[in-house]
């Protein structure tokens, strides 16, 4: 059976070319049922929506052709492999491996979104759809891979999708002149994650689409939850239809993670490993110290390794607040925050914002989104205007040059570790 579809495979390649070699057709299997159907194994939903749309005619002309006699095909996906965890790897290898209801980490801040999580997943047609918003690393993450784990245990496809991934499959369709695999989506999948919904901003043919898809999940009571860094109605540019759709279902907040509980984390998943670190220094950690929690417990870990005592020369010290960020500029060009906050063109601001707008967008990887939303833009073309001027300034115009160095030595430079660690 392998070598039939090798040969189907080598086939479309040299009739279709990249057509078929963009589908990946090596990656899916085929196998012949005792009936005398033939079933094409996809790898995931999106090749399988990918080739429904755009392959599945050649596909069986092919196939008929070797067979010479008419063939009777279907596609599915071909069902997970269970993989051993090599030795030494963390637990938290995949979204759906052992996430549970008991590692749904709760506090104060997060208390609302974990309910609505665990209410979507008992109750999938209540709070339909679910959205959740928050800054970056707030644990929209965490909670869509707990999502996703327990819809894929309760039976159901779980499609994934990001803004990036859907304008891709609406470029191909449009390019190639056939029915956009997003629309097939709309009637194939059983559950729907959409991750990083402010980035549909400015994809209009996608926002389209996707509005038809969104309805179509809610006709048929597919649970669909989205997560996005913004409400919904601050989306620049977010079609009107998507926005009545997100804003129609359950809408919760969720604030960034507090240090307290990224301590809570890391100390339980230490304890886990017969590993132990005082609180004190992981609430430390969790305020001052970079990155996502799995970095974070690796510096922990390599304190450990140091006999507990913390590195600091090695560390990468977290970013300062905008409001920070916004004061030090201030102080420095004698203006008040509010006149960089705000749109005023005047030339005494003008300088302070674009370096904040640089700061907040290069070294703190804030979304132009969220930057135009900070400083009252209509929308982030001028965000990205601002910050550009910045960065095609450094190599050739000293002063400039001389600011960023200065915003380095002084927002994030050593001499303020061994002061924050009480050194």
């Amino acid at each position: 059976m392998h070598e039939q579809w090798a040969r189907v495979v080598q086939r479309l390649e040299a009739e279709l070319g990249d057509v078929a070699r963009r589908a990946k057709l090596r990656r899916f299997g085929l196998r012949e049922t005792q009936s005398g159907r033939w079933i094409l194994l996809a790898p995931d939903p999106f090749a399988q929506a990918m080739v429904q749309a755009r392959l599945i005619g050649p596909i069986r002309d092919a196939l008929a052709e070797l067979q010479r006699a008419p063939v009777d095909l279907r596609i599915e996906v071909r069902a997970p492999q269970r993989k051993k965890p090599r030795s030494g790897e963390r637990a938290r290898k995949m979204a759906r491996s052992a996430d549970t209801r008991e590692q749904l980490w709760q506090d104060a801040g997060n208390r609302q979104a974990v309910l609505a999580a665990r209410h979507f997943v008992e109750q999938p047609g209540e709070l339909n759809p679910l959205c959740i918003f928050g800054p970056a690393s707030s644990g929209k993450s965490h909670l869509l891979a707990w999502i996703d784990g327990n819809l894929f245990r309760s039976g159901r496809k779980v499609t994934r999708l990001d803004p990036g991934k859907m304008f891709a499959m609406v470029g191909l369709s449009r390019r190639d002149r056939r029915r956009s695999p997003l629309l097939e989506l709309a009637e194939t999948a059983q559950a729907a994650i959409i991750d990083l919904a402010h980035q549909l901003a400015g994809k209009r043919e996608t926002q389209r689409e996707l509005a038809h898809v969104l309805k179509r999940w809610l006709e048929r009571g597919i649970p669909v939850v989205i997560a996005s860094r913004l409400h919904p109605k601050s989306i620049q540019g977010l079609d009107p239809v998507v926005a009545a759709i997100l804003v129609s279902g359950f809408l919760v907040q969720l604030p960034s993670m507090s240090s307290e509980l990224r301590a809570r984390i890391l100390q339980q998943r230490l304890l886990k490993g017969g590993r132990q670190v005082a609180h004190e220094r992981l609430q430390w950690l969790a305020e001052n110290v970079a990155g996502s929690l799995d970095e974070q417990l690796a510096v922990a870990e390599q304190w450990l390794g140091q006999g507990g005592e913390p590195d600091l020369a090695g560390l990468t010290i977290a970013p300062r607040t905008p409001d920070h960020v916004i004061t030090w500029i201030s102080k420095r060009f004698g203006v008040s925050t509010q006149q960089i906050y705000s749109c005023s063109k005047a030339r005494s601001t003008r300088l302070p914002r674009r370096l904040a707008m640089y700061w907040l967008s290069d070294r703190m990887r804030l979304d132009l989104d969220e930057l135009a939303q900070l400083f009252g833009f209509r929308n982030r073309r001028s965000v990205r205007d601002h910050v550009s001027w910045i960065k095609n300034a450094i190599p050739s115009d000293p002063d400039i040059a001389r600011w960023v160095l200065d915003m380095e030595r002084e927002l994030d430079g050593p001499g303020q570790r061994e002061q924050e660690f009480g050194t």
